[in-house]
């Protein structure tokens, strides 16, 4: 049986959905700026989810939770997962976040930016781009989508172009047709250049 035949069989057994297998924890909950920004600088692309959680409105409480739901919806989408795009929440209520939504001008919460290579996408004015209130998940799915979509697909175009030649110089490896820069001399242990198959 194969390993990819096992953990088929695996996944039914446990009950776990294959297409969604690594895909249920995608949203990180950011406790500091640093963290935030180190994130952001180590993935090729980034939205963050910019929100206030108010202790003493239950109202605002319910609608953030049904909003962090959706972010989490959206988030499993294969082409996030596969394009390596990280979901950041941002509670700017907790010590440490304080000063971000000066930093990517937020004044409606909550807010979406989406991020590329550490930077906030911004417009032909200057203006970082973001979508504001209360949306469902599709509504933030088009948003990346308008944006990032291209990006992120010639982004995972290139990961597999990288990952087929790393498997065939693997593959080569394995089956004997790597390079030998030793050389033979009759059976002296001389530095010349030769090609040991």
């Amino acid at each position: 049986m194969t390993h990819r035949n096992m953990f088929l069989l695996m996944s039914l057994m446990l009950g776990v959905g294959y297409s969604h297998v690594g895909l249920a924890d995608f949203v990180k909950e950011m406790s500091k700026e640093k963290e935030f920004y180190k994130k952001i600088e180590r993935a090729p692309f980034s939205i963050g989810m910019f929100y206030f959680e108010d202790k003493m409105d239950c109202n605002w409480q319910r609608n953030i939770a049904r909003q962090k739901r959706d972010f989490r919806l959206a988030s499993r989408s294969r082409i996030y997962h596969d394009g390596n795009m990280r979901f950041l929440g941002l509670d700017l209520s907790k010590r440490g976040l304080e000063g971000l939504d000066d930093e990517f001008e937020v004044d409606i919460m909550p807010a979406f930016v989406l991020f590329k290579h550490g930077k906030p996408l911004r417009d032909a004015n200057k203006k970082v781009i973001k979508l504001v209130g209360f949306v469902e998940d599709t509504a933030i799915k088009k948003f990346i989508n308008r944006h990032l979509r291209p990006a992120i697909e010639n982004y995972i175009e290139k990961e597999a172009e990288r990952k087929a030649q790393e498997r065939a110089l693997n593959a080569a490896y394995f089956y004997g047709g790597w390079p030998y820069y030793g050389g033979y001399n009759g059976g002296c242990a001389g530095f010349g250049v030769g090609v040991g198959f």
